[in-house]
């Protein structure tokens, strides 16, 4: 009879010598979260980068106006990402010419004429970009309005981030190269070109379209008239809506 309560006395004091030395280890080892056998993560911290008075002031236009935020956004990040990988300073510039984006006439329509306006705009910018952390995602504040952004997962996803700056993942037509290979390639150029991004379009159209600049791509390495001709007759066979 006394055999299963001593049993389970043995068991209850293996558990707890279990538990103390795992609070021993925790303990030694300076966490304070919930250990893994939990299942329970620690959120991931998100930095914040807030701007100057000069640039906060136009903060309420951006909130109203996407092509002039779409600018900010994009000269903050690629000002950053030249400040930490200085060896890739000028690919996003040259990415954004190749994509041949709408780069500075948002800003432009909301800054108005005055060189000195836009030269102290600027320089706010790159005050703003010196506050950007190199690694992971951090909350920009110009004034009323609120971006969260991660450099690099946006230098990934470009150019289709500089219209979407918090992109879940990059579009098929850019993902696996990297940002140095296509800013280089006269190719994409060429896919851009056909198949531009500044226009808005219905939604269902998007895959089909990056799918299209991929192949277009591929078709204008080949070269020829053929290629051309192909090129042109794979833009006029998508449907009307997302050509």
């Amino acid at each position: 009879m006394l055999a299963r309560p001593r049993f389970v006395l043995i068991v209850a004091s293996v558990l707890v010598a279990v538990l103390a030395t795992l609070a021993v280890r925790w303990a030694a080892s300076g966490r304070d979260d919930v250990p893994a056998i939990v299942g329970t993560q620690r959120p991931v911290r998100v930095a914040e980068a807030e701007a100057g008075a000069g640039l906060a002031a136009i903060g309420p236009l951006l909130s109203s106006t996407p092509e002039a935020a779409n600018d900010v956004i994009f000269l903050t990040v690629a000002a950053a990402y030249g400040r930490c990988m200085p060896a890739h300073a000028h690919e996003l510039g040259a990415m954004a010419a190749r994509a041949r984006l709408p780069v500075l006439a948002g800003l432009a329509g909301v800054v108005g004429p005055g060189s000195g306006r836009r030269a102290a705009l600027l320089a706010s910018i790159r005050e703003l970009a010196a506050r950007v952390p190199c690694d992971g995602p951090v909350d920009l504040s110009i004034g009323p309005f609120r971006q969260q952004v991660d450099i690099h997962a946006y230098a990934a996803s470009f150019p289709d981030s500089y219209f979407e700056p918090t992109m879940p993942s990059p579009s098929i037509d850019v993902a696996g190269r990297p940002l140095a290979e296509r800013a280089g390639d006269e190719c994409n150029g060429v896919a851009y070109a056909v198949l531009p991004l500044d226009a808005p379009r219905a939604w269902q159209c998007a895959s089909l379209r990056a799918e299209a600049r991929r192949r277009v791509s591929g078709l204008c390495g080949e070269g020829g008239a053929a290629a051309a001709q192909q090129i042109h007759d794979l833009v006029t066979r998508l449907p009307s809506t997302c050509q």
